[in-house]
């Protein structure tokens, strides 16, 4: 039997019935304040896993930042774990980003907010495990507050596994244990999204697609070596002067060497206008992309593949129609590459565009149809999957920590 609205866990009031067994984040009042919180029920706890459950819980109750919304209980109610968090006022980036809506003051302060956030909780021990566009809340005023710092690692302790994101590094995907080096790829890619769908001013793209290629480097030690000094080398790259600045600075010499450029113009339409030899046929096939399939089961993966892009170029796959990043890839020195997309399991039914895109820029799309998901799915590459936890009777430790901060 599910639990009701009005149940009281710890010291907070359900506002929704939850289903049996419960699990999931819902909305709850504090019973000493009535200020609104979100409750999360993790999967049961298996017996091993409740000392550790117990530090790791104590140690995010602690952390206090003005960038991070607060956790602020946990405990475990009928062999469920459940952690409690401060509800933030405010719109989730993910939900701009699917309405390609802009925001002031624009996605530089955003990513430095996000950064200060990150490297502070990684300095104090504490990785956040599923960074994307959904954790991070836009308040009115524009300030960026991270949510859910800590629940995949909690997840993963609990003996459940967190959903898998296109926005998790390789070797978070593989293992599925989260790290500081993966949190930075996370970020990166965010980065990446947020500077193509909202533009960055100024800088050439060069510049500062090198520095976002380094944040998504395979090796983790290639990586940035924090959130903050990315942000560092965005601004320097979008600060550099681009081509057009410097012909402009050097418009003095081009002055001096005007009178020569015109005689060698002279000079050059005088060999064009000699009869055209037979024009070469031979040129630089265009790139392509190609889909393993063209209609797929939400929830499931499909194969993408590139051909004649760049050299070691790198880049990503997307599915436009939701701004969703799905993959990343490098190609090869040939210009190839194959790599599984998942399609993610509450994309909406019907036509989608998914594009491939590099250097600011998706030149190639291609049109894919979103089908009703299996009954039941076969894992996607870069899922972890859960294993079957043993529920526990015992309860573990409640902690309580400072009352809200953000007032819906």
């Amino acid at each position: 039997m599910g639990l009701p609205a009005g149940t009281v866990i710890g010291r907070y009031r359900l506002a929704e019935a939850r289903p049996d067994p419960p699990r999931g984040t819902y909305r709850a009042t504090s019973t000493e304040t009535g200020r609104p919180v979100l409750l999360t029920f993790l999967a049961p706890l298996e017996r091993s896993a409740e000392r550790s459950f117990d530090q790791r819980a104590a140690q995010l109750i602690n952390l206090r930042h003005p960038g991070i919304a607060s956790m602020l209980a946990y405990g475990v109610e009928s062999g469920s774990p459940y952690v409690v968090h401060e509800q933030v006022a405010g719109q989730p980036l993910g939900a701009l980003l699917d309405r390609s809506e802009t925001f002031s003051p624009g996605p530089m302060p955003l990513l430095r907010q996000v950064a200060a956030a990150l490297d502070f909780a990684h300095a104090a021990g504490v990785v956040h495990g599923d960074l994307q566009p959904d954790v991070v809340m836009l308040k009115v005023n524009g300030d960026a507050i991270l949510t859910n710092l800590g629940i995949a690692p909690l997840v993963e302790r609990a003996g459940g596994a967190g959903r898998s994101s296109a926005y998790r590094a390789p070797e978070q995907a593989r293992s599925g244990a989260a790290s500081a080096a993966a949190d930075r790829y996370g970020f990166a890619a965010l980065a990446s999204v947020l500077m193509r769908k909202l533009g960055a001013a100024g800088g050439g793209s060069a510049e500062l697609d090198c520095v976002l290629i380094r944040g998504l480097a395979d090796d983790p030690s290639a990586r940035w070596p924090s959130c903050t000094a990315m942000v560092e080398a965005m601004t320097g790259a979008m600060q550099a002067p681009t081509p057009r600045a410097r012909q402009r600075s050097r418009l003095g010499l081009w002055v001096a060497i005007a009178g020569v450029a015109l005689v060698s113009v002279f000079a050059l339409l005088l060999v064009l206008n000699q009869p055209p030899s037979e024009p070469s046929t031979a040129g630089v096939a265009p790139a392509t992309m190609t889909l393993s399939r063209g209609a797929v089961p939400a929830g499931t993966s499909l194969v993408v593949s590139g051909a004649n892009l760049p050299p070691h170029q790198a880049g990503q796959v997307e599915l436009q129609s939701r701004t969703q990043l799905l993959a990343t890839f490098t190609a090869d020195q040939s210009g190839g590459f194959s790599v599984a997309a998942a399609i993610p399991a509450d994309t909406t039914v019907g036509d989608h565009t998914l594009a491939l895109c590099w250097n600011n820029a998706c030149p190639l799309k291609q049109a894919l149809t979103v089908a009703r998901p299996l009954t039941n799915p076969s894992p996607s590459p870069g899922s972890s999957p859960s294993p079957s936890p043993t529920p526990s009777s015992s309860p573990s430790g409640a902690a309580a920590g400072a009352s809200p901060t953000a007032s819906p």
